[in-house]
């Protein structure tokens, strides 16, 4: 049986804070006490890319075919607050996926190895770390999944972790002008080449996540621009 609800009946679940279609639709799912937050599986349908990995449709299965089961969060904009919606296919480990309501802020995530809590008020961060927008392999289904619940004992590591990258790439963009105005222009240039492949090693890797792949890549755009501007100077002389 194909496990499926749509989009506007989940958002009317949502605002009247009635879980009654959820229900009937026997999709597993956790709500907030007052609606806001939603976490539910559907079965998606889906397909596989040779050398790339995995897709899914915002749809169910046709008639006879196979889907996945895919993780969806919805949040209801509130104010200012635009909302959001995004999801994240289920590795093919996850077998089975059963929600428990804990309170207002939390809910419960069981799999065949344990439970996983998730805060609901982390759903933005969730996805920036799992909705890529591109195919993704079994291992990253498996990293991406590892990324839902919530950090186990420190709810600071994200942001120190965060803050870390963000210093180094402070480092490699402020390091080469300084030298260059102190040691001469070509010494900049020279520093400013090596914080490319420095930036490639110890920044963050584009895949998995989106934040991830975004900081990789502006990151990498910052240094080359000032690498450019260094050496147009330098050429100058």
């Amino acid at each position: 049986m194909t496990r499926w609800i749509d989009d506007a009946a989940v958002r009317h679940a949502q605002e009247t804070v009635d879980p009654g279609a959820l229900l009937a639709a026997g999709v597993p799912h956790a709500m907030s006490p007052d609606g806001r937050y939603v976490v539910l599986v559907r079965d998606h349908a889906a397909w596989h890319i040779e050398g790339e990995g995995w897709r899914d449709s915002n749809s169910p299965p046709e008639a006879g075919a196979e889907g996945r089961p895919v993780l969806n969060f919805s949040e209801l904009p509130v104010g200012d607050d635009a909302g959001l919606w995004f999801k994240t296919l289920l590795p093919a480990s996850v077998a089975q996926l059963e929600f428990a309501a804990v309170d207002a802020e939390h809910c419960l995530l069981g799999t065949a190895s344990g439970t996983h809590p998730l805060s609901y008020r982390r759903f933005g961060e969730v996805m920036l770390h799992v909705a890529t927008g591109n195919a993704q392999s079994e291992a990253d289904l498996e990293r991406a999944f590892e990324r839902v619940g919530d950090p186990p004992g420190d709810e600071g590591a994200f942001g120190r972790a965060l803050g870390a990258v963000l210093l180094l790439l402070a480092v490699l963009l402020v390091l080469p002008p300084v030298l260059a105005h102190v040691a001469g222009a070509w010494v900049g240039v020279g520093a400013a080449a090596l914080a490319a492949p420095a930036w490639l090693r110890l920044g963050p890797k584009p895949m998995p996540g989106f934040l991830a792949g975004l900081l990789a890549v502006s990151g990498m755009v910052a240094i080359l621009a000032m690498l450019a501007a260094l050496l147009v100077r330098a050429i100058a002389g």
